[in-house]
């Protein structure tokens, strides 16, 4: 029996919502269930079979039916979710994986252990991912419409293969603008071009003609799939007089050396 404080951790959400964590719940029309952990972050060896689990909680009132199901994605150059249709992932994980059982119910209060089986082909590199979808339906009937209404819990699934891992990355491209009143506004393009994700982290130094530091703007660190790009963006309220300046990027993404790159800014009257 899942206590009151985690239950009411799990209630979070509605229907289906997508953020980096990948943690969900849904409680809509009488539905309140919940997932966890957040993800699954799996590793393995060619030609391994990988057994892990997610929990499934049920709510404090009602009894749920869950069908569980699994489904491409990733995320565009600003970080935000995609969803895929079959195929359009090369390194999808969905293949490999199989979770048991794909359909169940849960009592209200009540948590079901969920296993997640993977896999790994023996000639995999790198890492793939997949998404899991637990769909919740009530058992009961809508008495105004007579519709058994439903909603969609999504947790994020990756899969490391320990063999032939690689971590390459590059800065693409620097752009830095200046204008009353928001300040600062810094454009960094970064290309994942290893096999694994990379999150890069980081600095923009702002330097004067002469080379002085005039400031340093953090990069928070952000998620790139590999075989793609993101762009990331910095911005500060700051006042830059006249002149000209150099806008150097500085990322470490977890490599064996930092990457750099560079550009100027002209700020007029």
């Amino acid at each position: 029996m899942a206590n009151k404080q985690e239950q009411k951790l799990w209630k979070i959400g509605l229907t289906l919502s997508v953020g980096l964590c990948f943690y969900f719940s849904v409680q809509a029309w009488g539905i309140s269930v919940g997932v966890t952990p957040t993800r699954l972050e799996i590793t393995g060896a060619p030609g391994e079979v990988v057994n892990q689990y997610f929990d499934v909680v049920g709510g404090d009132k009602n009894s749920t039916r869950i069908i569980s199901y699994l489904g491409d994605w990733d995320l565009d150059s600003n970080g935000r979710v995609r969803f895929l249709t079959e195929g359009e992932n090369p390194r999808s994980a969905t293949p490999w994986v199989k979770i048991n059982p794909a359909e169940f119910p849960v009592a209200p209060g009540n948590k079901r252990r969920v296993q997640v089986s993977v896999t790994i082909p023996k000639d995999a590199k790198g890492e793939y991912w997949t998404m899991a979808y637990f769909e919740a339906r009530s058992n009961s009937v809508l008495k105004t419409t007579g519709v058994n209404m439903a909603g969609r819990i999504a947790n994020a699934i990756y899969v490391v293969v320990d063999n032939g891992v690689e971590k390459k990355g590059a800065i693409t491209g620097v752009r830095g603008f200046f204008g009353y009143p928001k300040g600062f506004q810094g454009i960094i393009r970064f290309e994942n071009r290893g096999n694994v994700r990379l999150f890069p982290r980081g600095r923009i130094e702002i330097k004067d003609h002469t080379g002085k530091l005039v400031t340093t703007i953090p990069i928070e660190p952000q998620t790139v799939f590999p075989g793609s790009f993101r762009i990331l963006t910095v911005n500060k309220g700051m006042t830059l007089k006249k002149g000209e300046y150099v806008i150097l990027a500085i990322l470490d993404y977890g490599g064996e050396r930092l990457v750099a790159g560079q550009t100027t800014l002209k700020v007029a009257d």
